[in-house]
């Protein structure tokens, strides 16, 4: 025997047969790796509800993510037409500023153009100031040398012209009326001979009423020859006038120009008048064709009455004629 062994065990419990200390390390290991493994399947039982709800957050994600998805579809569409609207935007700008590049080159030809017009404009300032000099010094040379006012010179030019045209029209109106006149006297004449009912009368009232015709006649050529009796005597010499004379009497001048027009008018309407008036004497007429028999004559037309059966027609309106004629007579009306 060995004599470096020891004491070796005495009984049968000294003796490490089983390896309790191997068998304590492992029930302990094992009782450890029962405690991870219950935290391990309380961890993955909250792993597995943490995965549920993580699919549910991904179900509920998938769903905005279409949601979203659309919405960029929409917004690409939109983005898609901004880009179309704003590509026209630039088309348009593009063709206003060619426009505006070609309204400042006009507007530029313009302000060349409207200086060159001042310029011009300028230089005939100075043109009609020098003229207005010049005019002024031949109307002083003229007055001076000739000794006439060449204001109430061209004054009285303009009231004779005025005196000429009223003359003309005073001459033109009167020629109307007398046309008027005749017109008027050729009706009465045709209406006397189917008024007249007797051959007696007929000649006896025939001439009368040509008499009447003739003297209206008569009156309108001697309302015509006035203004052709116009004779200068003497020297013709100029009156002046001063400046607010001469504008009186043209003033004068056209209110006796309208007067004469407004008795024209009223003369006119007085033919009308006397026109429609013929019915009415027609009738009258009729009336005394009518009448053949009386007290006295009993359908006689002798002169055993002192009626020589004679049947005088004088037009009517001569007199409002002669009136409107009669220069006095008007004067008169308008100085009233």
């Amino acid at each position: 025997m060995p004599s470096n062994l020891g004491p070796g065990p005495t009984s049968l419990e000294d003796v490490g047969f089983f390896g309790d200390e191997r068998v304590d390390g492992l029930i302990k290991r094992v009782t450890v790796l029962e405690k991870a493994k219950g935290e391990m399947e309380g961890k993955l039982k909250a792993s597995e509800a943490d995965l549920k709800e993580t699919k549910e957050n991904l179900k509920q994600v998938e769903a905005e993510n279409v949601v979203l998805k659309n919405e960029v579809i929409a917004m690409q569409d939109q983005i898609e037409d901004v880009k179309a609207g704003n590509n026209a935007l630039n088309e348009a700008i593009d063709e206003l500023l060619v426009e505006n590049y070609d309204l400042n080159e006009e507007n530029m030809t313009i302000s060349n153009a409207n200086e060159i017009l001042q310029k011009e404009i300028e230089d005939l300032k100075v043109k009609d100031e020098n003229k207005s000099k010049q005019i002024e010094m031949l109307y002083a040379v003229i007055e001076d040398r000739l000794g006439i006012n060449v204001r109430a010179a061209f004054d009285d030019i303009e009231i004779r012209r005025a005196e000429a045209q009223r003359m003309e029209k005073e001459q033109k109106d009167a020629e109307e009326a007398a046309a008027a006149l005749k017109d008027k006297g050729k009706g009465v004449v045709v209406d006397n001979e189917e008024i007249l009912g007797s051959s007696s009368q007929q000649e006896q009232q025939q001439p009368n009423v040509e008499v009447n015709v003739a003297e209206v006649e008569v009156n309108v050529e001697n309302a015509l020859v006035p203004a052709l009796l116009f004779t200068l005597v003497g020297e013709p010499k100029l009156v002046y006038y001063s400046r607010e004379d001469s504008a009186r009497r043209i003033e004068v001048e056209r209110r006796r120009l309208k007067a004469k027009e407004a008795k024209k008018a009223q003369a006119i309407e007085v033919v009308d008048e006397e026109e429609d008036d013929e019915d009415e004497e027609d009738d009258d007429f009729k009336d005394i064709d009518d009448f053949h028999e009386s007290d006295d004559d009993k359908g006689d037309d002798d002169d055993q009455g002192g009626n020589g059966g004679a049947l005088i027609v004088r037009p009517p309106g001569a007199d409002n004629v002669d009136d409107y004629l009669n220069d006095e007579h008007n004067e008169e009306k308008e100085d009233a």
